[in-house]
């Protein structure tokens, strides 16, 4: 696994430096920053360093861990934080409320059915599998590792340049590390953060990701 010192510095660079420099390029760079592109080929990056790991299970990532245990405590939670967020929208800034359905329902669709794909899956292999596999020893368990994972996620998602991006994203991503820590399912962490992600966009607060996602999918529609 290589020595402590070599791991940190590994965590540092993927998940600080990268983070935080591409929103340094963004802010004062002029440039449009691809995120989905760079998502993409970070995450095959990290799968060929992967491949290199022979403590690592293929397998056992993919592996379809379901219970409906989960899924009620998931959908429950879901429920209760998505009408909150849902009702603070609409009463703090009704004019964007569904706006994204209403004004573009073609588009909103297919965010809906895109973003899991090429956002969530690739966003949760690297915060929660790839995260969990190669730091929860060095942090010091679950919680530890659920916290780092939660406010680095929140960090990654500066280059959106808005503190509402960084604090909604941090929140859910300590939902969805808890969730993995639990079940070690890959599936049940991208379907949590999916129901979230597709939520904002359609309550009114995917301009705070709008970079992302949604611009690739315009650009190729």
């Amino acid at each position: 696994m290589g020595s402590r010192s070599a791991r940190w510095a590994e965590y540092a660079l993927l998940f600080l430096a990268i983070p935080l420099g591409l929103a340094w390029l963004k802010q004062y760079g002029r440039f449009t920053v691809p995120v989905i592109p760079i998502l993409i080929g970070l995450t095959a990056f990290i799968g060929l360093v992967l491949l290199t790991d022979r403590r690592f299970g293929w397998k056992e990532a993919f592996r379809f861990r379901w219970s409906s245990a989960a899924v009620r405590s998931i959908v429950g939670r879901f429920v209760i934080c998505g009408a909150a967020l849902s009702a603070l929208v609409a009463m703090l800034t009704p004019e964007l409320f569904l706006s994204f359905p209403r004004e573009r329902p073609g588009l909103w669709a297919m965010v809906m059915v895109l973003y899991p794909v090429f956002s969530v899956l690739p966003q949760e292999f690297l915060f929660r599998v790839f995260f969990f596999h190669r730091y929860e020893e060095m942090l010091g368990g679950a919680v530890r590792t659920s916290f780092h994972s939660a406010i680095l996620f929140g960090l990654g998602h500066l280059l959106f340049g808005s503190w509402i991006s960084v604090v909604l994203t941090a929140i859910g991503g300590w939902f969805f590390a808890t969730t993995y820590a639990r079940s070690r399912s890959l599936w049940l962490a991208s379907f949590e953060h999916a129901l979230y992600g597709q939520l904002v966009f359609t309550v009114g607060l995917g301009q705070y990701f709008y970079s992302g996602t949604v611009s690739v999918i315009e650009r190729a529609s």
